[in-house]
């Protein structure tokens, strides 16, 4: 069973691939699933399951759900291609999305400056201690620090800003459907490494790593909109920045796991940096079929699926991944902090019934929006919400990326400005 993600993701890639000639957003994601599939096979064949993990044996049945219920969220985009997206139409407002370019880029600046001491800190010392401390919450934030009068409205903007790959979104919207000014591009580009310093500052490689991703799959969707030459002056830009993001990537690994040995058997062929990363990248199918097979949550809250409601409106403080997963893992004893994609923490925190719910409600409510998509011109926010519905499966590869309170409010925010932006009604020929 380990080798059958990869075959099947391997193989729908192809098939999509052949029939649609070109790559588009869904071939990324059956590909980074076939690639995880690969670095699965690798887990066992290096022995490198968590402890608790290792005797367990997946079952025909926890298989077909994974690789059926990530299919079935991506059918709708796959039977309409991104590439079929065209003539999308501009805003009507385009001097609020002006605004919101130098609004969120200033906001990026004002954040680099009075965090850059907590960087310098992060990079001079034991990565591997301080991301031990984040895992106990024995940390201190560089809000901490700031007057009052200063952390009140940087905080409104943080909760504001906190989805940050709507940033990447809106630079390439502004550039090649607005046709506004590259620097435009370039303000928004700027804002969405907000991810990735936040990721810095909590030594996490796992925003860095979404923000690849985010950048990936927001390429291709604008990609039919670019010349041969815009093509090579953004396979540039996005050279420099990837380029950066990996090198820190490889920095944190190394630091985290370049002391560890693995030691049974052929694992003992494996460095510590080198068993990081196929950990890291290989535990998405082994764990959601074990919490598939053999775990009943005690807990089953919605919050994981909808956590602005449950806090900011029910006021219910257990919200967030991280407090559920703990409160769970004390519970029961299982370990349950581990990667099991969006499918596995929504099982876990929320059980097998809404889990099969949220899916079929995903894919009920992808439809809707194609549709429309489909009847009329897209527009910016028709569009933001198609890209909304697909993060949910190319950031859920090893999480579900909007199990928190801020990050949720935050793509509303940006749904509400897109609605106020309205778009301009345009006849095209």
């Amino acid at each position: 069973m380990i080798i059958l993600p990869f075959l099947y993701f391997s193989l729908l890639s192809f098939g999509l691939y052949r029939r649609r000639k070109q790559l588009d957003v869904t071939i990324l994601i059956t590909l980074m699933f076939a690639i995880c599939g690969a670095f699965s096979v690798l887990v066992d064949l290096y022995d490198l399951r968590y402890p608790d993990f290792k005797s367990y044996s997946i079952s025909p049945w926890a298989a077909f759900f994974y690789c059926g219920l990530i299919t079935l969220n991506l059918l709708p985009f796959i039977k309409y291609s991104n590439l079929s997206i065209r003539n999308i139409r501009p805003v009507r407002n385009g001097f609020v999305l002006k605004a919101l370019a130098v609004i969120s880029f200033l906001w990026f600046f004002i954040v680099v400056i009075v965090s850059f001491p907590f960087l310098l800190m992060v990079l001079t010392s034991d990565i591997a201690e301080l991301r031990h401390d984040v895992y106990t919450q024995d940390t201190i934030s560089y809000m901490e620090f700031l007057p009052a009068v200063v952390r009140l409205p940087l905080a409104i903007l943080n909760l504001t800003f906190g989805c940050y790959w709507v940033f990447i979104f809106l630079a390439f919207y502004s550039y090649f459907i607005q046709k506004l000014p590259f620097k435009y591009f370039i303000l928004f580009i700027f804002a969405s490494l907000s991810g990735p310093w936040n990721g810095i500052l909590g030594v996490d490689r796992g925003k860095t790593v979404f923000w690849l991703i985010s950048l990936s799959a927001n390429y291709l969707l604008f990609l039919p909109y670019m010349t041969k030459k815009v093509k090579k002056k953004m396979m540039y830009i996005m050279s420099v920045f990837v380029g950066l993001a990996i090198v820190y990537i490889f920095m944190v690994t190394v630091a985290r796991f370049g002391d560890r040995t693995y030691g049974h058997d052929v694992s003992d062929d494996v460095s510590g940096t080198e068993g990081g990363i196929i950990s890291y990248l290989g535990q998405n199918f082994i764990y959601f079929c074990y919490y598939f097979d053999n775990f009943d949550s005690p807990l089953k809250t919605p919050a994981i699926i909808l956590p602005f409601t449950y806090k900011y409106i029910l006021g219910d403080e257990m919200v967030s991944a991280v407090v559920i997963q703990d409160y769970i893992t004390s519970k029961t004893g299982v370990f349950t902090g581990v990667f099991s994609t969006y499918l596995g923490q929504i099982l876990v925190c929320a059980g097998h019934l809404l889990m099969l719910l949220f899916c079929i409600m995903y894919t009920f409510m992808s439809l809707i929006v194609i549709n429309i998509i489909k009847k009329k011109k897209a527009t910016l926010l028709s569009l933001l919400i198609y890209m909304t519905l697909l993060s949910v499966i190319y950031l859920g590869l090893f999480t579900h990326y909007y199990t928190s309170a801020e990050t949720t409010f935050s793509i509303m925010v940006f749904l509400l400005l897109a609605k106020i932006m309205g778009s301009k009604k345009i006849a095209y020929g």
